[in-house]
């Protein structure tokens, strides 16, 4: 596998080379790597067709390996972040932002049209050289990065007391946790050994978009219903390189009535969901961001967010 210059996919692979040594399997498995390699197909319908030459090739189903191969890839949205989508009259597409690809934003656009108004770049993230190459997968993260500390923030903390009101673990014990149940706290590491500083090389500053002075790259990751309660910054963009997530945001004079606010201020957005605690009047715009999407957001914009499974992006705050 890693001779065919598929060595991010090589678990995958391996398993179905050592398990049926065939002429086919083998074509299978050149396939597969030419797939994966050149995006042909998502990586989840990659271990699809593998499962299914498994079956073809006569591959013991009874294998713990399953388990493995689940434990390398993201999970994508949950059945009950869903429900709350559609209790919140929410479509699992829309987006209130300025929505534009990447030829339509330039340096003078943004500056001349978009700078004081939220918008989403479909497609933006989709050929950061870590999206093509497999580094962002989540078997990548664990065996290549499972040792580095990250910094968490809890949704209300973060939003009362700010980021350095988390705490701090190594990146293997969240990934585990955050599979297993927690959605109370997110990674939001703008620290000098950040996983945005250490993977720079994996993606691409948005050329067009340019801040009077910059915090400094930040790295993102969650679990399905974790995100930050209403709160404020400077302007900023967030790329996903996987998941979704949804965003409420209103202008800097438009934010909704006190009771309003101290219910989104207070509860995380995932209980916001589920009460129907959304306001009916002065309703925020709202977007779910989606893999390959950069969102912006102005400075002063009030905003609260949720991630709609599991999510890994890269952005900068000024």
């Amino acid at each position: 596998a890693d001779a065919q210059g598929c060595s991010n996919f090589s678990p995958c692979i391996a398993h179905l080379i050592t398990a049926t040594s065939t002429p086919a399997a083998y074509a299978s498995t050149r396939i597969l790597c030419f797939c994966y390699r050149y995006r042909k197909m998502q990586r989840a319908s990659c271990v699809c067709v593998i499962s299914l030459c498994a079956v073809i090739f006569g591959v013991d189903a009874e294998t713990n390996d399953n388990e493995d191969m689940n434990d390398m890839v993201w999970a994508e949205e949950s059945e009950l972040v869903k429900d709350w989508l559609v209790h919140a009259g929410i479509a699992a597409r829309h987006c209130d932002f300025t929505t534009l690809v990447e030829k339509d934003l330039t340096s003078g656009s943004f500056h001349s049209q978009y700078r004081h108004q939220p918008f989403v770049v479909r497609g933006a993230t989709e050929e950061w050289p870590g999206v093509e190459q497999g580094r962002f997968q989540r078997d990548t993260f664990l065996t290549e990065h499972g040792d580095v500390p990250i910094d968490l923030i809890g949704s209300v903390d973060a939003a009362i007391f700010g980021p350095g009101a988390g705490r701090r673990e190594n990146l293997s014990d969240y990934l585990k946790r955050m599979r297993n149940s927690s959605a109370d706290y997110m990674v939001f590491d703008q620290s000098q050994g950040s996983l945005a500083r250490r993977l720079r090389s994996d993606w691409t500053y948005p050329s067009a978009i340019s801040f009077r002075r910059s915090t400094g790259p930040f790295f993102s990751m969650g679990g399905p219903g974790a995100g930050l309660s209403m709160h404020t910054h400077g302007e900023t963009w967030l790329g996903l390189a996987f998941g979704q997530k949804i965003w409420l945001v209103w202008p800097p004079d438009g934010a909704p009535d006190n009771e309003t606010y101290w219910k989104l201020a207070v509860l995380p957005l995932r209980e916001v969901f589920r009460q129907h605690a959304l306001p009916s009047e002065d309703r925020p715009l709202v977007c779910v961001q989606r893999a390959g999407d950069i969102v912006y957001l102005p400075e002063f914009w009030w905003n609260a967010t949720m991630k709609l499974g599991e999510c890994v992006g890269v952005g900068d705050q000024s």
